[in-house]
């Protein structure tokens, strides 16, 4: 990879860590603050907002990302206002419309989906956020095509770090109330968020227009190009995003019908998805650091079509993803229970993590394959794939969950991210007739990990404190792994070295 992808990199993964820290510490003071049944309503509300997120940007960010990227690959450097201005206008009348569409449906989601749970203003304050979520949607594919990711990642940390003093200073005050009151503080902090981020990253913007304030070029097709890739996008996100919505909020009804009531089927859920799934997420931001800023590099790559530069960086960022993955989930399923009840003091949040850690792989592998589809033009058969996963879910929990209960749910999990990881994986070979080295991505780092774990226990600890003793074996775990991976390089490298120096 090139410096500036490298520097953008890091950029991205100092301050996704940085804010991936701040919320998940935030996130396991709320659990224990609010507790699970909250979490879970909110996780449901979470659910409904992502679909009309999803109405408000309908395909956006890819579109100005994909469209600026390549007018600065034609040198049309000074059609980038103009594609700016067409994405915000389109960002706006999309956002407004689904603030309206959620506005009109909040009494029924209440009433209906959310069980009478959540107070119609908690939905009503959400809707503010839309117009601006659409509008920063645009605004970032903007600075991820001109590979100024510091813009972006500065008005993360700040706006994440606002959102958390304001629902802080709201928990504080209104918490006792009961669930509504927690629940209304938890949107308006979000909602000031979205705010704030677009008029910071807005002003960013307005700084960089001045250097490309002269006349454009080409013009004629700037909108149908921005159109051409948003909507297909939009209507397949549509679909995906409903079938996603519709599918979180049957969960907690099919759990109710194995037995559970309808709280307790709530707190289960908002034990795994508002719980375990975050520590299981937590180091993602490692991935996704990188991963989001392979569509402008890859459609570069596109338009050069080069197959053996495109397969030679696959290859590398499957090693990279693949190795990390496999450490970290090896690292989860062997301390997994002691991790879960550290941060939640629950026997049930340690088990999870542990049953769910071999999905790390999956995840953090088809977030990494998906970007680079998307960047090739493949965003419709992205789309489409996780449509049809969604559909299967679907289909699953509503006929699992009523026999297996709990158990039910991750096993959709597991059907889900095998089906989803092996229709995009078979896309990309056939894309770019990568060729899969499974020893070597596969085999060493399980080896590795596995290894490092037990080299790891067989080691004595004469700490009575049992939080040092978890965080030292997992620290020990993590650098005898990286050691081993360390000494694999240099062993290959020494190999190569010997081949040279044959006559």
């Amino acid at each position: 990879m090139n410096k500036l992808f490298l520097k953008n990199t890091i950029i991205i993964l100092t301050s996704s860590l940085l804010i991936k820290i701040i919320a998940s510490s935030f996130d396991i003071y709320l659990a224990n603050k609010i507790g699970a049944e909250a979490i879970g309503v909110y996780t449901l509300i979470m659910s409904i907002y992502m679909f009309n997120i999803t109405l408000a940007t309908s395909g956006i960010n890819l579109a100005t990302t994909k469209v600026i990227s390549e007018e600065i690959e034609k040198k049309n450097m000074s059609n980038i206002p103009l594609v700016i201005k067409k994405a915000f206008i389109y960002s706006f009348i999309f956002g407004s419309l689904s603030a309206l569409f959620l506005i009109i449906l909040t009494p029924y989601i209440c009433k209906n989906w959310l069980m009478n749970k959540c107070p119609f203003s908690v939905l009503y304050i959400l809707a503010i956020s839309l117009p601006f979520v659409s509008l920063n949607s645009a605004i970032k594919g903007y600075f991820f095509a001109t590979r100024k990711v510091f813009k972006t990642s500065f008005t993360q940390v700040f706006a994440q770090l606002l959102q958390i003093f304001i629902i802080w200073a709201l928990l504080l005050k209104y918490m006792s109330k009961g669930i509504a009151y927690s629940l209304t503080s938890l949107v308006i902090g979000l909602v000031c968020e979205e705010i704030i981020s677009f008029v910071i990253l807005y002003l960013f913007f307005y700084k960089d227009k001045k250097k490309y304030n002269f006349i454009p070029k080409s013009i004629n097709n700037l909108s149908k190009r921005l159109y051409k890739i948003s909507l297909p996008i939009a209507i397949t996100s549509y679909i995906r995003s409903f079938l996603n919505t519709i599918k979180q909020i049957i969960i907690p009804i099919r759990l109710k019908l194995s037995g559970l009531s309808y709280e307790k089927g709530l707190s289960n859920y908002g034990i795994i998805t508002g719980m375990a799934m975050p520590i299981i997420m937590f180091s993602s931001v490692f991935v996704y650091s990188y991963s989001s800023l392979l569509i402008p590099e890859f459609s570069r790559l596109s338009i050069e079509f080069n197959k053996e530069k495109m397969n030679e960086k696959i290859s590398k960022l499957f090693k990279v993803t693949l190795y990390f993955s496999i450490g970290v989930s090896g690292i989860l399923m062997y301390y997994g229970k002691d991790i879960g009840n550290l941060l939640y003091n629950a026997y049930e949040v340690g088990m999870y993590i542990k049953i769910m850690a071999p999905l790390i792989v999956l995840m953090y592998l088809d977030n990494v394959i998906d970007n680079i589809l998307k960047g090739l033009g493949k965003q419709v058969s992205v789309m489409l794939c996780n449509i049809l996963d969604l559909a299967i879910s679907l289909f699953s929990i509503y006929f699992l969950l009523p026999i297996f209960s709990t158990n039910g749910y991750i096993i959709v999990l597991y059907i889900s991210e095998i089906l989803n990881y092996s229709i995009s994986v078979i896309t990309l070979f056939r894309t770019t007739n990568f060729k899969f080295k499974y020893f070597d991505f596969v085999i060493l780092p399980i080896i590795f990990i596995s290894i490092s774990i037990l080299l790891t226990n067989k080691l004595e600890y004469n700490i009575s404190n049992y939080t040092i003793t978890i965080i030292i074996k997992v620290l020990m775990t993590t650098i005898i792994y990286l050691s081993l991976i360390k000494l694999k390089k240099s062993f290959f490298k020494y190999r190569v070295f010997l081949r040279k120096k044959e006559p």
